[in-house]
């Protein structure tokens, strides 16, 4: 047996709200985290949302059932399984979201990311595979995808627009977790601004507008 490799094209879509255009200023790129879906995530960020800002959220390519064979459904961005194709599937499916939405205005906008949970990796992994620069770049219950080394992140994360969120009550970020990513800081060299809110595994909004003001 042996495995082999085909190219075909893919359709999928992403949501947004609001327009990139000539009179938008800020552009927000959200990443949703695992089991949810971009129609439900981006609802979380409509108070972000004016005739001078807009918010975009891409999708995770894989979907599955939450429970069963039937209902709910939620997405993924990847797996350890075909681990390489899902990275490379989706930074082709992300590049094209930005050209066709923020590249023709990119000149004069005020890109922020924002990567939740699992989006956390994916969001990272695609600013340093695709050079993409930002105004602000947002780690929701999250960290940095795990390959990235010292050199990229000095190169993208070393100032002080970068931000670490999560809610004290946060069962993903618990103590171990906290004191693995402490060190993985201390190692890549990085002092970002560090959030807590009251809450848990989830966005909240008083804590988004006051990233949307700095």
């Amino acid at each position: 047996m042996a495995e082999r490799r085909i190219n075909f094209n893919f359709n999928y879509y992403y949501e947004i709200r609001g327009k990139a255009g000539p009179d938008t200023q800020t552009i927000w790129i959200v990443f949703h985290g695992y089991a949810q879906l971009a129609k439900d995530f981006i609802k979380k960020f409509e108070c972000l949302v004016s005739p001078s800002s807009c918010v975009i959220a891409p999708q995770g390519l894989s979907r599955f059932y939450l429970s069963g064979f039937s209902g709910k459904a939620g997405a993924s961005w990847m797996t350890t399984e075909g681990r390489n194709y899902d990275i490379k599937n989706y930074l082709a499916y992300l590049d094209a979201i930005f050209q066709k939405e923020v590249a023709p205005e990119a000149h004069h906008l005020n890109i922020r990311i924002l990567g939740f949970s699992q989006g956390a990796s994916t969001a990272s992994r695609w600013v340093v595979h695709r050079h993409i620069r930002f105004e602000q770049f947002i780690l929701w219950g999250g960290f940095l995808a795990h390959e990235i080394g010292r050199s990229d992140a000095q190169e993208y994360f070393s100032g002080d627009n970068f931000f670490l969120v999560s809610g004290d009550e946060d069962p993903f970020m618990g103590p171990e977790v906290k004191k693995n990513m402490e060190r993985k800081i201390k190692k890549l060299g990085l002092h970002p601004q560090v959030i807590r809110f009251s809450g848990k595994h989830e966005i909240d909004e008083s804590t988004l507008l006051k990233l949307k003001d700095l």
